[in-house]
């Protein structure tokens, strides 16, 4: 688990040495947990947010059925990257926030099969870079964020959200974005109107 145990024993107090009577500084432990323990996490719902993660893989959940997980919350973390087998089962999974990480990369093996997923949270992280493809075979994607990232239109690779058929909801606000170009989203079919929240200003954007 990467659970992170504070220990702040007598912060507050002097504490001096017999020798030169210094001041102890508090020192923080931090545990990280490889695998979440058995019966500890909701089995549909699991919520691993705040425990301070920094790296996430498949064995973190092999005390879980991941087939049943619907939600996943691993949000206010310090995940900086995951592995490319870490979804690789969750066949039921619905939401994924992976928001107030920092993740400055996704790499298109990452999301590849998650089948059933309408709603990913990437805001406020350290993303720079979306490559082509990345979202391909999210066909269920409603909702995207991508806010409070360091995206630039020269970090857009052509077309980084072709597949996603059933977007209705993309945030990119709050990046270092200057303009867009409607052509990242010809490739989002079914879609009467993408709205797009843009430096706080929704601006729709029709594809049909």
């Amino acid at each position: 688990m990467a659970l992170q145990v504070t220990s702040a024993k007598d912060s507050g107090e002097r504490r001096k040495t017999r020798d030169s009577g210094e001041r102890r500084k508090t020192t923080a432990r931090t545990t990280t947990l490889i695998t979440a323990p058995a019966n500890v996490f909701d089995p549909v719902n699991f919520n691993a947010s705040g425990l301070g993660l920094r790296t996430i893989n498949s064995a973190f959940f092999v005390n879980y059925d991941v087939t049943k997980i619907q939600n996943l919350d691993l949000s206010n973390n310090q995940i900086t990257a995951l592995e490319p087998n870490t979804f690789v089962n969750f066949t039921s999974l619905t939401t994924l926030n992976l928001s107030n990480n920092q993740i400055n990369r996704i790499a298109v093996a990452w999301l590849q099969n998650l089948p059933l997923l309408s709603t990913l949270n990437l805001n406020n992280n350290k993303l720079s870079y979306l490559p082509t493809g990345v979202f391909f075979g999210l066909s269920l994607l409603t909702s995207l964020g991508l806010m409070s990232n360091t995206i630039t239109i020269q970090s857009i690779d052509n077309l980084p959200f072709i597949g996603l058929i059933s977007l209705t909801s993309l945030n990119l606000s709050n990046n270092k974005l200057v303009s867009y170009y409607t052509y990242y989203f010809f490739f989002i079919e079914l879609i009467l109107i993408c709205y797009i929240q843009f430096k706080g200003t929704h601006f729709p954007i029709h594809v049909r």
